[in-house]
């Protein structure tokens, strides 16, 4: 076992890190499914939703919001999802919806870099999405932000079906379930952060961001404790 591998072991053998871990986790997922409703609801409320608003500024505004929550909700049942599937030891099943979770990452970053982003994505139709919103154009976009060989560790051990699937699988795992609730946490986390951003301003009021930045962040295992499991990783 090299120094590195050392290391990353005792990261994640951590007791304590481990239960801020679940705890975090949890409450992103709560904060994730909350505000993603609440998106929803309030771009299909103001001026009668998009279809009806008669204002292109509204409209636009509308679609932002629809577009961001249409990404915050899929997160947010991914999250929820997965801790339910690791708590019943699936663990290949549970790091192939890591890797969906890393993918709403990338478009909930490019929301929060561009707004409007929110609203262009939705409005795409398959074939663009496939020439500009596919993950490795994503990846390109990004400048270095996202990186090709983490997206492919994701792809190796729980997306395309592969002999490394053999470290997750029941009659031979070798990965420590911990090890998925690490990159659960961290990529959640940074769902939570960019979807933060690219709320526009004029909502934040309805959504209360600062209450619910504090309910998830403010316990042990707040932004200090990812970062520092993600530097010892």
């Amino acid at each position: 076992m090299t120094k590195e591998e050392e290391v990353f072991k005792e990261a994640i053998m951590d007791q304590e890190a481990q239960t801020a871990r679940e705890l975090l986790c949890a409450r992103v997922n709560d904060a994730l499914n909350d505000y993603g409703l609440k998106l929803f609801a309030a771009g299909n409320a103001f001026g009668g939703g998009p279809a009806k608003a008669q204002d292109s500024d509204l409209k636009d505004l509308l679609e932002r919001m629809i577009g961001l929550s249409c990404v915050v909700q899929i997160a947010g049942e991914l999250g929820v999802a997965c801790v339910n599937l690791l708590k019943t030891n699936q663990f290949y099943a549970s790091f192939s919806l890591v890797r969906q979770i890393v993918e709403c990452e990338y478009l909930c970053w490019a929301f929060a870099e561009d707004q409007d982003e929110a609203r262009k994505w939705l409005n795409t139709t398959r074939a663009e999405r496939r020439s500009f919103w596919s993950p490795k154009h994503m990846r390109d976009r990004s400048r270095g932000e996202f990186r090709d060989k983490d997206y492919a560790v994701h792809c190796e051990f729980g997306c395309h079906p592969t002999p490394r699937a053999l470290a997750l699988l029941h009659a031979s795992r070798s990965m420590h379930e911990n090890a998925i609730w690490l990159e659960l946490t961290v990529h959640l986390s940074n769902v939570w952060s960019h979807t933060t951003r690219a709320i526009p301003e004029e909502i934040l009021p309805l959504l209360d961001k600062t209450w619910a930045t504090r309910q998830v962040f403010g316990c042990d295992c707040g932004r200090e404790r990812v970062a520092e499991q993600r530097s010892r990783a």
